[in-house]
């Protein structure tokens, strides 16, 4: 079987493990600036999407290798608005 015809398994695995580490990262019980998180925990959410781009390419996979490569940054962009939603709808602690 070719490279091209393989599916990118381990691509997609670090698609969902991005996401879940996305959806990990907000603490909806305090107010976002005293609960915000340091730089180190969002990382890992870039860096399982870098992975995953990584494994793609080196299947010769080069739209997953795109789509996971910009999936982390993505991730992030969704969770921060999602927090923004939440926030807003429960009356938040700045209301």
């Amino acid at each position: 079987m070719t490279a091209s015809g393989r599916r990118p398994i381990v691509t997609w695995i670090m698609m969902a493990l991005s996401t879940i580490a996305a959806f990990v990262l907000p603490n909806f019980s305090v107010d976002p600036i005293e609960g915000a998180k340091p730089l180190r925990f969002v990382l890992p959410t870039i860096g399982l999407g870098l992975v995953g781009a990584a494994f793609a390419m080196f299947q010769g996979r080069r739209m997953w290798a795109l789509v996971s490569g910009v999936w982390g940054f993505i991730m992030l962009i969704v969770v921060f608005v999602a927090a923004t939603l939440v926030e807003w709808a429960t009356g938040g602690p700045h209301m």
